[in-house]
């Protein structure tokens, strides 16, 4: 029954990505199309947990994440009539493992924590060195900000898995190689909340902040 949930999980994440790739393949003939490979890896990251149900409720604050490689793809387009202004969607694979820890009173076992993760981003950029070889900017530092759907699937015992929907919200630079190719470094936050059933009728609600860091690079059409 959880492999045919996970598969259509699987299903539903590859449609909304490959809708949302059509949506902008089919942007308007001034727009600055560009698609992006990345990787990395999360760092400092926190999750804290509500377990309730027959006769429990207990929230643990501030437990650790393990850290885990970040990676994935992104496509997205810079208006020419707004070359401030883009819209980027992205597709992040990552794991969000609590470890066992002890948290106060608590001690907490083993959960492992798979995630894919397809966002929608309104993005906002500030050209440095514009020329007629680099008309968006030799340079250009940006920001972004929107919604992401979670597919996260945890083990701790048992299985189950949830979809969540979050935000990201992300910050980095990009320095043109060639006019076409370019370098980036970006920092990413995501917050998303998954919950999840375990024994005794009891539900397991985890509520992230996951801190990434990557490396990618980038064509521009």
């Amino acid at each position: 029954m959880l492999s045919k949930r996970v598969k259509r999980q699987d299903k539903i994440v590859l449609s909304l990505f490959l809708a949302s790739v059509v949506f902008l393949a089919s942007r308007p003939l001034f727009a600055e199309f560009y698609g992006a490979g990345f990787l990395g890896g999360t760092v400092a990251s926190k999750v804290d947990i509500k377990e309730t149900g027959p006769g429990v409720n207990i929230k643990i604050s501030g437990a650790k994440v393990d850290s885990s490689v970040f990676g994935g793809f992104k496509f997205g387009y810079w208006i020419d009539g707004l070359p401030y202004v883009g819209l980027e969607s992205s597709l992040d694979f990552f794991a969000a493992d609590v470890p066992g820890q002890v948290s106060g009173p608590f001690i907490l076992n083993p959960t492992d924590v798979s995630v894919t993760a397809w966002g929608f981003t309104l993005m906002g950029r500030v050209p440095v060195e514009v020329s007629k070889r680099y008309p968006g900017g030799r340079f250009h530092p940006y920001i972004g900000v929107g919604p992401g759907i979670f597919f996260v699937t945890g083990k701790r015992g048992g299985e189950d898995s949830d979809v969540a929907v979050g935000l990201q919200v992300l910050a980095g630079v990009k320095a043109f190689l060639v006019p076409n190719l370019a370098l980036f470094f970006e920092y990413k936050y995501s917050a998303f909340t998954p919950e999840f059933d375990v024994a005794g009728g009891r539900k397991d609600k985890f509520e992230y902040g996951i801190n990434a860091i990557v490396l990618g690079l980038a064509a521009h059409f």
